[in-house]
């Protein structure tokens, strides 16, 4: 019987950078909930968040990800039926990206896999905003190769984006599918279209999560279509309505089953794994 794949296998790593790397959920909480709410209310906040940034994307694939953020304050108003923000919180939002926090493992993961990997970033985020995380929250980081929705042309999970990465991994690199592994937290945008096109897949398993979270989106049927002002607690399976002139490439997910080769609930957890195998 042939033995499965090693984690030492792989010559390039493949990551999602906002979710898996930085901890966007604390960024964005921390720069929009005062906003809409003098008692937070995170899961909410986050679940309205992720539910108005897939309607964005999913209706303008070729809006730079700072424009997708501008619009999320006043969408999220509207969801959640709260007064209309003040014009500065848009711009400020945007802007706040590079400063979103990374995880505590991150900085020593990625210095440590880089020693035998090579590090490249497939993200819905532009050029700017990557160029001011990697700045700031990763200071001291080198990526091999960054990949954006704004040079593809498409948001994630297009199978687009992660076609896109391969060839350009075959490339730039020489490492075909085979010798890219898929690191990501994001079963949805990530894990589920990776499977499908025979990718081997590292789940990181971040805990608390509310953004794009399965259980989220197995309530969801189609969340592009959900139109806006639909109360976001989720207690319908389907919102939405079919629309032959916005037909999504996405699939349904009520009965997304959680994929991957390996789970580590942190990088860290990551590392340790790689180590015992070179050891």
């Amino acid at each position: 019987m042939a033995a499965g794949p090693r984690l030492t296998d792989f010559d390039v790593l493949c990551f999602d950078i906002y979710g898996t790397l930085i901890d966007w959920e604390a960024g964005i909480f921390d720069n929009l909930d005062p906003h809409f709410h003098p008692h937070p209310v995170r899961p909410k906040h986050l679940r309205t968040f992720g539910l108005c940034e897939a309607r964005e994307k999913f209706r303008n694939p070729c809006m730079p990800y700072a424009e997708i953020l501008a619009k999320i304050p006043m969408r999220m108003a509207t969801e959640l039926r709260l007064l209309r923000p003040s014009d500065d919180v848009a711009p400020n939002f945007a802007a706040s990206i590079g400063g979103w926090p990374a995880f505590p493992d991150t900085i020593k993961a990625l210095r440590s896999l880089a020693q035998y990997y090579k590090l490249v970033v497939l993200t819905d985020a532009d050029s700017d905003s990557v160029a001011k995380t990697v700045a700031c929250s990763l200071s001291g980081i080198t990526f091999d190769a960054v990949y954006t929705a704004q040079e593809i042309g498409s948001y994630r999970p297009s199978r687009k984006n992660l076609e896109y990465m391969l060839e350009r991994v075959c490339k730039d690199f020489e490492a075909p599918k085979e010798k890219v592994l898929l690191v990501s937290q994001s079963q949805y945008m990530d894990c589920q279209p990776a499977k499908k096109m025979g990718l081997k897949i590292a789940w990181i398993d971040r805990e608390e999560t509310f953004i794009g979270a399965p259980e989220v989106f197995r309530k969801v049927k189609d969340p592009w279509r959900i139109p806006y002002g639909t109360p976001a607690g989720w207690e319908a399976e389907d919102f939405g309505e079919d629309d032959d002139d916005n037909e999504s490439e996405k699939d349904d997910v009520d009965d997304m089953e959680l994929v991957y080769d390996w789970r580590f609930e942190t990088l860290d957890e990551l590392v340790q794994a790689v180590d015992m195998q070179r050891d």
